[in-house]
């Protein structure tokens, strides 16, 4: 009961703004939990407390929410729940997209969260077609965006596409999601169109930019996708 109680109290502090009350409060459930037998309760309060920490969302609770999640996850296995392990995982990734993405000296980190997601891409498609789907190809396509070089971009670029595309039945009934997907698909394009800039295969013209291979027409497909993903 205690233990519901906290998620609760949790919840509405972040509601309220109250990070450091959160952050507080997940840190008294997981002293509670830490001498006893009770794994899979102590594995949710290190959960709970890196969500809480990330919402406050310094360098220092990213790196501390990353080593909570990564705990957490010795006890929530995608054999014991799908679910919370892809809670777990996707929260893990974030954490570490994070800090890629503040301090350039972290992307050393990007192999880390690309594992990450492949565990919660397991979990959410054992999870069925749904919002634990299109969550991961959004966080999927975060990571791409702030990947240091051209070949993780394209790998985790095309798992986003492959995540997107599963996840669509369901996107097509979220519009706020939906337009989370759209605003990256054009980024993705703008991406792609940079290392098409960079190595020659764009040629600047007067007035804009040309398409100038086969491999270009990624920059299209992934505009396409802003305008009609279906």
């Amino acid at each position: 009961i205690r233990s519901n109680a906290n998620v609760c109290e949790d919840r509405i502090a972040s509601l309220r703004g109250d990070a450091e009350h959160a952050v507080a409060l997940n840190r008294e459930q997981v002293a509670r939990f830490e001498d006893t037998e009770l794994r899979l309760d102590h594995a949710k309060a290190q959960h709970n407390l890196a969500e809480s920490l990330c919402r406050r969302n310094t360098a220092g609770d990213l790196v501390d929410a990353a080593s909570l999640y990564r705990q957490a996850l010795k006890h929530r296995t995608l054999s014991v729940s799908p679910r919370h392990h892809w809670e777990s995982s996707l929260g893990l990734a974030r954490a570490l997209t994070d800090l890629i993405q503040e301090e350039p000296e972290a992307r050393y980190r990007l192999a880390e969260a690309h594992a990450a997601l492949r565990n919660a891409l397991d979990a959410a498609r054992l999870l069925g077609i749904g919002e634990e789907l299109a969550l991961t190809a959004i966080s999927l396509a975060n990571l791409a965006l702030v990947a240091p070089d051209d070949a993780y971009l394209r790998k985790l670029s095309r798992k986003a596409w492959r995540a997107f595309s599963e996840a669509a039945p369901y996107l097509l009934l979220r519009p706020t999601m939906r337009m989370t997907e759209a605003v990256l698909a054009v980024r993705m394009a703008f991406a792609f169109a940079n290392l098409g800039g960079q190595t020659g295969v764009i040629a600047p013209l007067a007035r804009g930019y040309a398409l100038g291979s086969a491999e270009s027409q990624v920059v299209l497909t992934w505009l396409l996708r802003s305008e009609a993903p279906y």
